[in-house]
């Protein structure tokens, strides 16, 4: 804050009060402040207030020596306020009906102060008018094609290339002064807007040429800041849409290849797991038949032991493979999220091929770990077998259950911690 500059404000603003109550009759008539005596020249002088002595004393509120431009109340301030005035500071001296308060902006900190250099908390004057001319503005050197300033219109050509014209007021409309259009009507989320994005102005251009169309002459200007919340959020939309570059199409071809290489996977992990299935039985029966034929205990126990290892070596392939399907699971659910994400729509349009990868996936999960329950249980019968011919130690057949049934679990575990390692760092 300037405290010179507020100085001579909250000075000639007490002045005027002052006077008042002593019922002199302080006078105003454009751009000069008369005070029909001279007893306050000292305060004047103190503050650094140029005036003249002419029967009394008279300020010019266009003299530059006063480092500041003042209004003297709210008629005068619409009246002569103009763009420029914004750029500076400036005061306001009489803001409301009682004469005993008034609005000085700091323009360096876009900051509007009252008596004892507090912020107004419901007398928005000031400020309102100051956001509406840089609207305006934003309006003439953004948007509007040509500005036609002797009848205050801005022509606007929307992409038909159909001329539109904004009609706006020769002085500022006002607003209740406990409204807040710089907030409420949404003016600072706008000028931050257009000054970021060269798509969002073009974007609004558009809307405003609509909104132009379909609104009254009267009260444009100001009907259009109290709907703009509404207008950004339609511009915005549109916004989204084109920078995402959607279109069905595209996004249905995209999702038809993703769906072609997840099955080619699975169908891959499917074809190495038939080829298993297929030599499992016959491996069984083969070692079944010559464990049978076998009368030498310890040739026997080499079989057991064999097949043992067997039994576990292809149970831990089906695990690896129902690893590769719950690794493809996770891909496809990455893969859906991220052309949900980047097309902006809700997912409907590709739940039913997701949910047809789904389905596929859930068969070739139980697929394989009904088969490694079934190899399991093939061993544990043919753990029974061996035992029921009587050339093996029951101790050592109990033994070979255990340590099968330890190595089972353990691989298991392993598996587990290693899905729920990954489900850990999908969350994170």
């Amino acid at each position: 804050m300037n405290r010179e500059a507020y100085l001579k404000v909250s000075t000639l603003s007490a002045i005027i009060l002052e006077n008042l109550e002593n019922k002199e009759n302080v006078s105003f008539l454009a751009p000069t402040l008369f005070i029909p005596n001279t007893f306050d020249k000292k305060k004047l002088d103190d503050a650094g207030i140029p005036y003249t002595l002419n029967g009394g004393i008279s300020i010019d509120f266009t003299d530059q020596a006063l480092g500041i431009i003042f209004f003297y109340d709210q008629e005068d301030f619409f009246i002569r306020v103009e763009l420029e005035d914004i750029e500076n500071d400036f005061a306001i001296l009489v803001v409301n009906d009682d004469f005993n308060d008034f609005q000085y902006y700091d323009a360096e900190k876009d900051l509007v102060l009252t008596s004892g250099g507090k912020e107004p908390d419901n007398h928005f004057l000031c400020e309102n008018t100051v956001y509406y001319l840089k609207f305006l503005e934003l309006l003439r050197s953004n948007i509007a094609d040509y500005d036609n300033s002797p009848i205050h219109e801005l022509i606007i050509f929307d992409t038909q290339r159909n001329l539109r014209e904004l009609k706006y007021p020769d002085i500022p409309p006002l607003w209740n002064t406990s409204t807040r259009i710089r907030t409420t009507c949404a003016l600072e989320l706008l000028l931050k807007e257009f000054s970021s994005s060269i798509e969002f102005q073009c974007f609004f251009k558009n809307e405003l040429a609509a909104f132009i169309k379909n609104a009254f002459q009267d009260g444009m200007m100001k009907n259009l800041i109290d709907k703009l919340p509404a207008l950004i959020r339609v511009v915005d939309i549109n916004l989204r849409l084109y920078l995402n570059k959607f279109s069905f199409e595209k996004l249905e071809n995209e999702i038809q290849k993703e769906k072609i290489k997840y099955l080619k996977s699975l169908r891959d992990i499917l074809g190495k797991f038939i080829s298993q299935v297929i030599s499992i039985p016959l491996s069984i029966s083969a070692t079944a038949f010559a464990t049978y034929q076998i009368k030498n205990s310890f040739i026997l126990t080499l079989a057991l032991f064999a097949f043992l290892i067997y039994s576990l070596y292809v149970m831990h392939i089906q695990l690896i493979y129902l690893r590769d399907v719950r690794d493809i699971e996770e891909d496809i659910e990455d893969e859906f999220d991220t052309i949900k994400k980047n097309s902006g729509l809700n997912g409907k349009p590709f739940e039913k091929e997701k949910r047809k990868l789904e389905h596929k996936i859930k068969i070739s999960k139980i697929t394989i770990k009904t088969f490694v329950a079934a190899i399991i249980s093939l061993t544990l019968l043919f753990l029974i077998f061996i035992a029921l011919q009587r050339l093996i130690k029951v101790p050592i057949i109990i033994i070979s259950t255990f340590f099968y049934i330890c190595l089972i679990i353990a691989r298991m575990s392993i598996d587990r911690n290693i899905v729920n390692v990954a489900d850990e760092k999908v969350s994170r």
